[in-house]
């Protein structure tokens, strides 16, 4: 791990955050506002950070490829046994995966929604219905 990691580890223990948003680098604290300690770190390493965040934004983005776009598309050993688990129990939950996250503090809903829209974009099985 580098100076710049550790850094950005140290940061996001104090209750940091930040995200990457057209090329800029936006920080917010869950304390509500940033420390003048913080704030100096980050002046003092803002380009190492930047390049940093940056390129691991894009190295993560680039990493899935897109299957071909086809009508059908093979079940993988796990698909197939819940599909056959599924056919015994008609309208069963029993597999379905329930998520809830409660916010504590402001939350910036426009980003939020511009992340999960981001996912949802990425991944076509977020998108599938039958």
């Amino acid at each position: 791990m580098n100076d710049i990691e550790l850094l950005l580890n140290r940061l996001y223990s104090q209750g940091l955050r930040y995200s990457v948003e057209n090329g800029k680098i936006l920080f917010s604290s869950l304390n509500g506002k940033l420390s003048e300690e913080q704030k100096r770190l980050i002046d003092e390493n803002r380009d190492q950070i930047k390049s940093r965040l940056i390129g691991s934004s894009e190295k993560l983005r680039s990493r899935i490829n897109p299957v071909e776009t086809t009508s059908r598309y093979m079940l993988s050993s796990a698909q197939r046994r819940l599909w056959v688990l599924s056919r015994f129990e008609r309208g069963s939950t029993a597999y379905n995966m329930l998520f809830a996250h409660r916010f504590e503090g402001s939350v910036d809903v426009a980003s939020l929604k511009r992340a999960l829209s981001a996912v949802v974009a990425r991944h076509e099985s977020l998108r599938t219905r039958f």
